[in-house]
C-alpha cells in the first residue's frame, strides 16, 4: 500500500564490520505512525495509579519502564532485512530474541547505525517539508 498519505516502503542499505566480517543491514528509510508510536510505547512496563498517602484527591503514579526494551524495539522496527547467517549458513530471525543474543558489542554497532539513520531521514523529511511550505494566501491553511 503505497500513495500519497502513507509511508512508501523504502529501504537503505548499509555495511557494517564486526570482528573483521562485514555483513549488510537493510534499514526502513521512514517508519509509518504505528512504527513510531510502537517504539514510544516500547519503554513503558506499567502505569498504575493509587490515592495519595495523605488523603488529598491527589493521585500517586507508579510509572515502571524498560528503557533496554524500547532500544530493542526501535532497532527490530528499523531493520527490515540483514545478511546475518548462522553457523550451517541460515540466515538470522529477525526478531527481538536474535538482538537479546548478540554479542553486545554487534548489538551496539548496530544501534548506533540505526540511531544515525534515522537522525539522517529526519534531516531528510524536514527538508522535504520545507519545499512544501508555502506563504500565507487568501485561504486559511492547516498543515502538519
Amino acid at each position: 500500500m503505497s500513495s500519497f498519505w502513507t509511508v512508501e516502503p523504502d529501504q537503505k542499505q548499509i555495511t557494517l564490520i564486526f570482528r573483521n566480517k562485514s555483513f549488510t543491514v537493510d534499514l526502513k528509510k521512514h517508519l509509518t505512525t504505528g512504527e513510531v508510536r510502537q517504539i514510544m510505547g516500547a519503554g513503558v512496563r506499567s502505569i498504575r495509579t493509587a490515592d495519595s498517602a495523605d488523603g488529598e484527591e491527589n493521585k500517586e503514579m507508579d510509572i515502571r519502564l524498560d528503557m533496554g526494551h524500547a532500544a530493542f524495539v526501535k532497532v527490530r522496527i528499523y531493520i527490515a532485512n540483514w545478511s546475518l547467517k548462522d553457523d550451517k549458513s541460515a540466515k538470522l530471525a529477525i526478531e527481538l530474541d536474535t538482538l537479546k543474543a548478540m554479542h553486545p558489542a554487534l548489538f551496539k554497532l548496530i544501534e548506533v547505525a540505526v540511531d544515525e539513520h534515522q537522525k539522517e531521514m529526519q534531516k531528510e523529511l524536514e527538508e522535504l517539508e520545507k519545499k512544501f511550505l508555502t506563504s500565507e494566501s487568501d485561504t486559511q491553511k492547516i498543515s502538519a
